[in-house]
């Protein structure tokens, strides 16, 4: 999808061209986090990212909600992996996951919408990879506050969210930020 989405100041209008006509952004909302202290050491378990979501109320049960999420975190030292996932609450309902928003899971695999991890880079430590996903929503069917939240899962390691996983004060380590943002695009 390519075109004009408004103005990217919290609220915007405009219109998106996108093959076969397209529709109008009703609202364009968004979240940006830089708190880079949080941390975690906890292995198996999806935890929320500190402050990192964002809500909006359809203005139509048939409209579509795009959702998009950028995740900044650094795991272990090296040779570890780190996932992320966007979860929808309706209406104070509860979180959970919706219709195509993770993959497959097949057998004992996980489901998440994507994955980062380190490399064998001796200097990894000093990195901070960049997952996340553009989502369609188009199962809502509710005029009600729609929240989307972002979650973060270690199989091994440790986590910083932000920052590289190395906290030495140099231009070798990175500080960075993480955003959510939803586009509600009328039928």
């Amino acid at each position: 999808m390519s075109g004009i989405i408004g103005n990217n100041t919290g609220r915007g209008t405009g219109l998106i061209k996108a093959a076969g006509g397209g529709g109008k952004v009703g609202q364009y909302l968004y979240t940006v986090s830089t708190a880079n202290d949080q941390a975690s050491s906890t292995l198996d378990t999806w935890i929320d990212v500190t402050n990192l979501n964002v809500a909006i109320t359809p203005s139509a049960t048939n409209s579509i909600l795009i959702v998009e999420y950028q995740l900044c975190q650094a795991i272990g030292d090296k040779s570890y992996w780190g996932y992320g996932r966007v979860q929808r609450d309706i209406g104070g309902a509860g979180y959970g996951d919706w219709n195509h928003n993770v993959g497959d899971n097949t057998g004992a695999t996980s489901t998440e919408e994507v994955s980062g991890g380190t490399s064998n880079d001796p200097y990894s430590d000093k990195h901070c990879n960049q997952t996340g996903a553009k989502l369609k929503d188009s199962t809502h069917n509710t005029t009600s506050e729609v929240t989307y939240k972002v979650q973060f899962y270690l199989a091994t390691g440790y986590n910083k969210i932000n920052r590289s996983y190395n906290t030495a004060n140099n231009d070798e380590c990175m500080r960075t930020l993480s955003w959510i943002s939803v586009a509600e695009i009328l039928a």
